[in-house]
């Protein structure tokens, strides 16, 4: 499940746009929400193209950010 804090806060951070990741990452707006925060998961490919996007170059950093338990 990912971390829909530290996602958003990247994202503002960044100055980014939710339909600009959307179109860079080649997934509509709504499922980029959904995957944000938590109602679906984001794929193998999903998270290396995001993490890109956001700059997280560390393993551990895109583990706590997409890998997180839930619970």
């Amino acid at each position: 499940m990912a971390d829909t804090e530290r996602i958003l806060l990247l994202i503002e951070r960044r100055g980014l746009k939710r339909k600009k990741i959307a179109e860079m990452m080649g997934i509509s707006v709504t499922s980029l929400w959904r995957k944000i925060n938590g109602k679906s998961e984001f794929d193998a490919r999903e998270i290396v193209a995001f993490s890109d996007i956001l700059g997280v170059s560390s393993n551990a950093e895109r583990d706590r950010l997409f890998l997180r338990k839930s619970g």
